[in-house]
């Protein structure tokens, strides 16, 4: 059975990104959208990032970034995985060769088979309500997409109550 894994996000000080790494945080996420009230510069995120323990992986979030930011903002802090909240390509998405998170707004289950089809190269998806607004209090699901040696798929939802849901099928492309 797939791990649950958990990503601390916002972190803006370095013993706030080290208490989450001591109490088992997966990840870190630094805010790199200069719009979000949680902004850090990538400078001040990587001496953040800097001072982790080895496998605490260190996220970049972006919301609609421009190529250049994101290689700078790469560059200058050291994030080995990239988060995505926009309107970005997969192909965008993954031209930067690091695994992944993309995150879209979902009405209904079409839409997660409509992400599946648009962005199969995520390594992991956030699911909000439709342009991001939370749908219910604490309702936020993170799933997980793991393309499987046989073909098919397996997608675990992880809700914010402590339920894990866990679906497998195949893609279709309709």
């Amino acid at each position: 059975m797939a791990k649950v894994r958990v990503k601390i996000c916002g972190v803006r000080r370095a013993q706030d990104a080290l208490a989450a790494a001591d109490a088992g945080a997966d990840a870190v996420g630094f805010v790199f959208a200069p719009q979000s009230a949680r902004f850090l510069p990538p400078k001040e995120a990587g001496e953040i990032i800097a001072l982790l323990p080895p496998f605490v992986d260190a996220v970049g979030v972006f919301v609609d970034p421009d190529r250049l930011w994101v290689e700078q903002a790469v560059a200058t802090s050291r994030v080995n995985v990239l988060q995505f909240h926009g309107a970005e390509t997969d192909a965008f998405c993954r031209s930067f060769g690091l695994p992944h998170v993309k995150c879209a707004g979902i009405e209904t289950a079409e839409d997660v088979s409509r992400l599946a089809s648009l962005h199969p190269s995520a390594r992991a998806w956030l699911l909000d309500g439709p342009g991001g607004a939370v749908v219910r209090p604490a309702a936020r699901e993170t799933g997980f997409w793991r393309p499987q040696d046989d073909g098919t798929i397996e997608l675990l939802l992880a809700h914010a109550t402590g339920v894990v849901e866990i679906f497998y099928g195949s893609a279709r492309t309709q």
